[in-house]
């Protein structure tokens, strides 16, 4: 908001970058929290497009927010996701009791790949070729370290009748007596070897839902270290090219200052440049209409003394004529040859002062 509105806003969002930059991330927050207390508004049109996009954002963020907090605060209950074997692709030992406990389930076993071992599935979570795995919980026990991930969880439960023991055959069979008598009288301390042999599964003190809600919050969690990442370096970022922003701005400023006191020193000898030559131009403008005054009388003077000789001329011509109708007839030829000659006289007469009488 303070770069686009810096210019037209100059009140409420400064040029400046210390002084401007603080008060357009007052506005930012404010706005997306829809509190809106007024003390700061967009004045350009493209600011206030700005605004309308940035509080819808902020209406968006807010809600995600809030609906983290409501599931955190409302979340403890939550004992964990209901997973169906029915279609959902699962790992067990080949032919293991777990393998048939899934085909009963109607669950997709080993799509993937047939697994020997429980490495081998264990690996397959990690990788999340299968969305789950069938194993007793005794085997679970005897192989934790294969599955004690955060990212492994016990989500159900199934009872399964299952029978462990030993096959006897031929002669051997006359200890199955003594097997069962010793089990029996030796009960207590068969389950006491049990319990030392079979270590126990601790559920994690969060339910999955309280993992992903809280995962934001937690400093540990891979969703937390991404938004701190990722907003402190567009922090850092904008840190950066405000100070460039800053540093051109002085530059900028100290020209155009530069400048205004060019300018205030240059205005008094434009002026006074500007003052001369008006006056100048008066003066020459006064010599061109005298000149031209000048040269107009001139042509007159020689346009009336032209046409005077004009005048005297055509009275020559007019006493010649008279003369020479008193005197006596020549021949025919002689008159006309006169005739021809006058004619000619006038012509050049003309045709020398006729640019005069023009």
């Amino acid at each position: 908001m303070w770069i686009m509105d810096c210019r037209s806003n100059r009140t409420e969002f400064p040029r400046s970058f210390f002084r401007g930059a603080p008060e357009g991330i007052w506005w930012a927050f404010v706005t997306s929290t829809t509190v809106g207390y007024g003390d700061r508004c967009p004045r350009g049109v493209l600011s206030r497009v700005f605004a309308i996009a940035w509080t819808m954002c902020g209406l968006v963020i807010i809600a995600i927010l809030t609906g983290k907090i409501a599931t955190v605060l409302t979340d403890f209950g939550y004992a964990g996701p209901y997973i169906s074997l029915y279609g959902a692709e699962v790992a067990a030992i080949v032919n293991n009791s777990d393998f048939r406990l899934g085909v009963r389930k109607n669950a997709r076993m080993n799509t993937v790949r047939n697994y020997m071992t429980y490495e081998e599935i264990s690996q397959a979570l990690g990788d999340k070729e299968v969305k789950g795995a069938l194993v007793d919980l005794y085997v679970l026990s005897s192989h934790k370290h294969l599955f004690d991930d955060p990212r492994f969880r016990i989500v159900r439960v199934y009872d399964y009748k299952a029978s462990y023991g030993v096959v006897l055959a031929g002669h051997s069979m006359k200890l199955e007596k003594c097997f069962t008598g010793h089990i029996k009288a030796h009960a207590e301390s068969v389950f006491k070897n049990i319990e030392e042999n079979v270590k126990i599964l601790r559920e994690p003190d969060q339910s999955p839902g309280e993992q992903q809600s809280t995962g934001l919050f937690d400093a540990n969690s891979s969703q937390f270290i991404t938004a701190v990442i990722i907003f402190t370096t567009l922090l850092a970022l904008a840190w950066v090219l405000g100070i460039i922003y800053e540093i051109r701005r002085k530059k900028t400023s100290k020209v155009l200052k530069q400048s205004r006191d060019l300018k205030k020193e240059m205005f008094p000898i434009l002026e006074c440049f500007l003052t001369r030559t008006k006056e100048k131009m008066k003066v020459i403008s006064k010599r061109h209409r005298q000149e031209r005054c000048h040269v107009m009388r001139v042509e007159k003077e020689h346009d009336q003394q032209a046409a005077t000789a004009v005048n005297k001329y055509y009275q020559v011509l007019s006493l010649r004529d008279i003369t020479q109708e008193w005197s006596p007839r020549p021949t025919a030829l002689s008159v006309k040859s006169m005739e021809v000659s006058l004619t000619n006289k006038k012509i050049r007469t003309i045709q020398r002062y006729g640019p005069l009488m023009r």
